[in-house]
């Protein structure tokens, strides 16, 4: 598990932030959450293992490739891009139906490209190693919000899924481009200009101690989140170490108690 669920008490701290003028707020990420309260199981793709604890019951289960889904395709500002060396320039075609575009990975806030936020988890691995070749890592929770998902290509991207729903992306290196062309490395202020129609506000997250933003919209939902070199107000070239997509409208439905087994992680 790559990344921790999102702590109910760092979002409570950056109500505090709610300051316009801030560049961001706190990239704890929902992943996040399961990866520290929780016992995950991780494994390459010859590897299988299986752990389990008081918190968590993990289950590993090896990477496998699948056709890909379909033609679909993203908004028109995304920039497209496979790896790092063929990224192209030309706009993502309408929007359609299906789960994917062909053969790109688009990273945006409607989710990966090939396939979009909501797709189920074996049309998502399927599409993504279509263009990527085959993950290297796949952990399995559960949770009481239900099963758990990251896949791993690489150490510098991965996918999350709750409840076999694609829920959001991460990248930790520049080996596949950011959303609208921004890249981990960049200043922090790109990205806020990329998405300007959201609201940016940054943080020290309390757990992590790294700084931290996120970009909102006026529903208050969550869609981008980033850890930082330093807060911007402290230094105002301060980049992006990480960035994270989430689906936003839906963190309320997929993260709601399922299983009330005590015996589950779930957050607290």
């Amino acid at each position: 598990m790559k990344r921790l669920l999102v702590p109910a008490l760092f979002m409570l701290a950056l109500a505090g932030c709610d300051d316009s003028t801030d560049v961001a707020s706190s990239s704890s990420t929902t992943s996040a959450a399961v990866a520290d309260a929780s016992t995950t199981t991780s494994t390459g793709v010859d590897a299988t293992s299986t752990t389990s604890s008081a918190d968590v019951t993990a289950t590993t289960e090896a990477a496998s490739s699948t056709t890909a889904v379909g033609s679909a395709s993203t908004t028109s500002s995304a920039t497209e891009t496979t790896v790092k060396g063929t990224a192209s320039s030309q706009p993502a075609t309408p929007s359609t139906s299906g789960a994917a575009t062909s053969g790109k990975i688009v990273l945006s806030d409607e989710g990966v490209g090939v396939a979009k936020y909501g797709t189920n988890r074996k049309q998502a691995e399927a599409a993504i190693t279509a263009v990527l070749g085959k993950p290297t890592n796949t952990d399995v929770s559960q949770t009481c919000f239900g099963e758990f998902v990251t896949i791993s290509w690489g150490d510098g991207f991965w996918v999350e899924f709750v409840r076999d729903e694609l829920f959001s992306w991460t990248i930790t290196s520049d080996d596949i481009e950011g959303p609208k062309g921004v890249n981990v490395g960049d200043p922090a202020r790109d990205l806020v200009a990329a998405f300007d129609d959201y609201k940016a506000s940054s943080a020290m997250n309390e757990l992590s101690g790294s700084a931290g933003m996120t970009l909102t919209n006026a529903k208050n939902e969550v869609w981008f989140r980033a850890d930082l070199s330093a807060l911007p107000d402290e230094d105002p070239d301060a980049t992006l170490t990480n960035i994270d997509g989430e689906w936003g409208s839906a963190e309320k439905r997929l993260f709601t108690v399922v299983d009330e087994d005590p015996n589950l992680f779930c957050g607290d």
